[in-house]
C-alpha cells in the first residue's frame, strides 16, 4: 500500500494543528464545540431518515456521531475492509444512498481508482463497487487519487474528480521507475458514470473513455468538493499548485476543459514555456515541497497547450475577502478588492474543501442561496512563512488568514460567475468539511491524534453592518394599493431585499429585485417590519413600514 501522502499529510497536520478557538466575525453567529471525533476525518455527511451525522477518515474508516447525555461520541460503523478503499477522500450521500470515492494499492507503485456505493438504510450496509480504474502508476508525491464526488441531482449518475498524477503537470518517475510519465488518460479530468453500472472497469485511454460516456471533463487539479447551487447549476473547489497561484471555484460542465496544466487560477503555468528558471519565478517559495522535490524545472518536451484548446476560468471573486494575490512581475501581494478588480477565484495556497449551498436549512435568511466554504491552510505572512509564538512552522497562505469558513454570494442576481467572498468565522484548525442540517452548520477539522466537531448557529438580527446609503433611494407606497411599495433610485442596480419581523426573524427574501418591482406586505401579519436592501455584501438601505 502507498501511504507516503498520507504520511505527508500527518507531517502537515504534526506542524500546523495548534490548539486555537474558532472567532465569529459577524453578528447572530454562535460557535459551540460539542467534542472530539477521530482524527484524520476528512467528508462529513447527514443521513436526515435518521437524524445522524456521519463521518469519513482518509484511512475509510465510516464513523456515526452519537450523543450520548451531553457527549457526542463517535461509534465506528465501517472499515476499509468493508468496501475496499484504503484512501478515502470522497463521500456524497442522497436520501439513503452513499457513494464513496478514493485509491486502493493492490501492488506496489501502482494503484486503482475505486468508487463504491451503498444504501445505509439497511441496518447492515452492503457496499457496491460501482466503477474502478485498471491499474496505473502513481508518484510518491502530488498524486491526488479520486476525491471529490457528487450524485447528479436526477439520481441517474455520479461525478467524481480524478485529479492530476503530479502537481503542475511535470513528469514524475517514482524511485527510477516510469521515467516519462506525467499524467494519464483518466486523471486531471471529471469522470462520470451511471449509478445502475456495477463493477464498471475504465480503461486507461482517452478515446475510450470519450466512447463509452465516462469522461465528463479535463483539465481539473483537484475538485475537492461538489454542491448544486439553487439555481441548478454545479460548481466545485479546487486547490492549485505549490506556485502562487489563485485557487479556484468552477461551475461544473460536461465537456470543459479548466486549463491543467497549462493554466491555473488565471495564469498561465511557466514550466510550458522553455527556458525556464523557477529560481527566478517570484511566484514560486524556494522551500515550498514542489521545489525541494525538483519538480520545477526546465523543462522542453512539456506538452504544447492546443491552439484550439478553450479553457473554462474560475468565477471571479471580488472579494472584500479571499482575494489576495501576488504580482509575478514584482512579486508584490495585492488584495483585488481593494484595486476595484477581481482574481480567479481565491487566495493561493488556501485550499478550499468543505462547500456546500444554503438551500433554506437555515432560519436566517442571510444566507439563503449563498455557499460556505471552509479553506484548510493556515495564514502566512507575505513570504507564506507561518509564525507561532515567534518560530516559523512552515508555509502558509500569503497574508490571508485562512483556516475559516466565508460565505460566498453571487455579484449579481443568482449567478455565481462573479461573486463576493466574507469571512465569516476565523481560528479554526485545518478544518476540512461542513455540512448544513437541523437548522444550523457543523464542521469538522482534520486533526491528528483527533479532530474538533464543531456547530454555528445562525441567529437573525435586526442589527445592520455598513450600511452605505444611496441618497436617491426611497420607499414610496404605491396609491390605491394597500402595503404595497416600490423602491425607487436605484440606479440601475439589481439588489436584494429582506424582510424582517419585529423578533428579528427574516421572513421574506427577494433577490434580483428590479426598480420596477413591487413589494407586497399584504400576506404578512399586522405589524412593524424592516425592509433592508443590499448589493452585493454592502447594505444600502433600510427602513421600518407598518403592515396595518
Amino acid at each position: 500500500m502507498q501511504l507516503k501522502s498520507i504520511f505527508f499529510l500527518l507531517f502537515l497536520t504534526a506542524k500546523f494543528c495548534f490548539a486555537q478557538s474558532p472567532t465569529p466575525l459577524d453578528t447572530g453567529i454562535t460557535i459551540n464545540q460539542l467534542g472530539k471525533i477521530e482524527g484524520l476525518a476528512v467528508k462529513l455527511e447527514y443521513h436526515q431518515a435518521t437524524d445522524q451525522l456521519i463521518y469519513a477518515t482518509i484511512l475509510g474508516d465510516i464513523y456515526r456521531i452519537d450523543k450520548v447525555g451531553n457527549s457526542y461520541i463517535s461509534t465506528l460503523l465501517y472499515t476499509k475492509e468493508d468496501h475496499g478503499i484504503t484512501q478515502l477522500q470522497g463521500m456524497d450521500l442522497e436520501g439513503d444512498l452513499m457513494v464513496l470515492s478514493g485509491n486502493h494499492f493492490p501492488q506496489e507503485f501502482y494503484t486503482v481508482g475505486r468508487i463504491v456505493k451503498v444504501d445505509i438504510s439497511s441496518p447492515n450496509w452492503k457496499f457496491e463497487v460501482l466503477a474502478e480504474t485498471v491499474l496505473y502508476e502513481t508518484t510518491p508525491a502530488f498524486d491526488h487519487l479520486f476525491s471529490g464526488i457528487k450524485i447528479t441531482r436526477d439520481n441517474q449518475r455520479v461525478i467524481w474528480c480524478s485529479g492530476a498524477r503530479g502537481t503542475h503537470g511535470e513528469i514524475q518517475d517514482y524511485d527510477g521507475r516510469f521515467p516519462n510519465i506525467r499524467n494519464h488518460a483518466f486523471t486531471s479530468a471529471l469522470l462520470s458514470v451511471p449509478l445502475s453500472v456495477d463493477s464498471f472497469i475504465i480503461q486507461n485511454d482517452s478515446t475510450w473513455l470519450m466512447e463509452n460516456d465516462v469522461l465528463f471533463a479535463y483539465g481539473s487539479r483537484n475538485f475537492f468538493d461538489f454542491d448544486y447551487a439553487p439555481n441548478g447549476k454545479l460548481y466545485a473547489v479546487e486547490n492549485s499548485g505549490d506556485r502562487d497561484d489563485p485557487e479556484e471555484m468552477n461551475e461544473v460542465i460536461k465537456g470543459a476543459h479548466y486549463g491543467f496544466p497549462w493554466d491555473m487560477g488565471g495564469n498561465l503555468n511557466p514550466q510550458q514555456f522553455t527556458p525556464f528558471d523557477p529560481s527566478q519565478d517570484k511566484m514560486i517559495h524556494p522551500d515550498c515541497r514542489a521545489m525541494n522535490l525538483g519538480l520545477f524545472t526546465n523543462d522542453p518536451s512539456f506538452p504544447k497547450k492546443p491552439d484550439t484548446l478553450v479553457i473554462t476560468q474560475g468565477v471571479k471573486n471580488y472579494g472584500p475577502d479571499a482575494d489576495y494575490f501576488r504580482n509575478p512581475g514584482s512579486g508584490k501581494i495585492f488584495k483585488a478588492s481593494n484595486l476595484g478588480g477581481y482574481i480567479t477565484t481565491f487566495t493561493g495556497h488556501r485550499s478550499p474543501l468543505g462547500f456546500e449551498f444554503e438551500k433554506g436549512n437555515l432560519s436566517d435568511g442571510r444566507y439563503a442561496g449563498k455557499a460556505f466554504m471552509l479553506s484548510w491552510t493556515p495564514g502566512g505572512d507575505e513570504n507564506r512563512y507561518v509564525i507561532k509564538n515567534g518560530d516559523t512552522t512552515g508555509l502558509g497562505t500569503f497574508i490571508d488568514d485562512s483556516q475559516d469558513l466565508v460565505v460566498i454570494s453571487p455579484k449579481e442576481g443568482n449567478s455565481f460567475d462573479e461573486i463576493y467572498t466574507h469571512q465569516l468565522i476565523k481560528g479554526f484548525s485545518l478544518p476540512i468539511d461542513l455540512v448544513i442540517a437541523r437548522n444550523r452548520l457543523y464542521v469538522i477539522e482534520y486533526g491528528g491524534a483527533e479532530g474538533n466537531l464543531y456547530e454555528v448557529l445562525f441567529t437573525p438580527t435586526t442589527e445592520i453592518q455598513n450600511i452605505e446609503e444611496i441618497p436617491s433611494i426611497a420607499l414610496l407606497p404605491i396609491p390605491n394599493y394597500q402595503d404595497t411599495y416600490q423602491l425607487i433610485g436605484l440606479r440601475g442596480k439589481s439588489i436584494d431585499i429582506q424582510l424582517i419581523d419585529n423578533s428579528g426573524k427574516v421572513i421574506s427574501l427577494k433577490s434580483n429585485y428590479q426598480e420596477r418591482d413591487l413589494l407586497s406586505l399584504e400576506t404578512f401579519e399586522s405589524g412593524l417590519y424592516l425592509v433592508v436592501a443590499s448589493y452585493g455584501n454592502q447594505k444600502i438601505f433600510q427602513k421600518q413600514v407598518r403592515k396595518l
